[in-house]
């Protein structure tokens, strides 16, 4: 048996280290996606919401292996799939937003690990049953 251990992979640990409990600071109001009006834009709420899902695990299984010894091409390809991830969150929680332009406003600022983060509380928070997840 080896003693090394196998190194996670650059995703892993990113989707690790964006599993907090609260909102980051300054997070502007989100609707709970069953609370989104009219009908048309949770359906469009939904629709990409769902494409995160995929998104994100196709984006998990492709580099999977990848780890900080990657040669630079991977990790910028890596990079370059997780910026898509990180604009689709970013379209989809906008349809959430209480208030489009102060969500505009704080995502324009916000890097991308609160980003994940606010995803992924909001993911959380929204599910049927679930308080409001307003923040701020």
């Amino acid at each position: 048996m080896s003693d090394s251990k196998e190194q996670p992979s650059l995703v892993d640990q990113l989707a690790e280290d964006a599993a907090p409990e609260e909102y980051p600071a300054g997070v502007p109001e989100l609707l709970p996606f069953l609370q989104i009006r009219p009908r048309s834009r949770r359906a469009e709420f939904k629709r990409r919401y769902a494409e995160v899902i995929d998104f994100q695990k196709k984006v998990s299984a492709k580099y999977k292996a990848v780890t900080g010894k990657a040669p630079l091409s991977e990790k910028m390809r890596m990079a370059a799939d997780l910026d898509d991830l990180y604009e689709r969150i970013d379209q989809t929680l906008e349809i959430a937003a209480a208030d489009p332009k102060a969500y505009r406003k704080w995502s324009d600022e916000v890097d991308d690990e609160n980003l994940l983060k606010t995803f992924n509380v909001y993911s959380v928070r929204s599910q049927p049953g679930e308080a409001s997840s307003s923040a701020s």
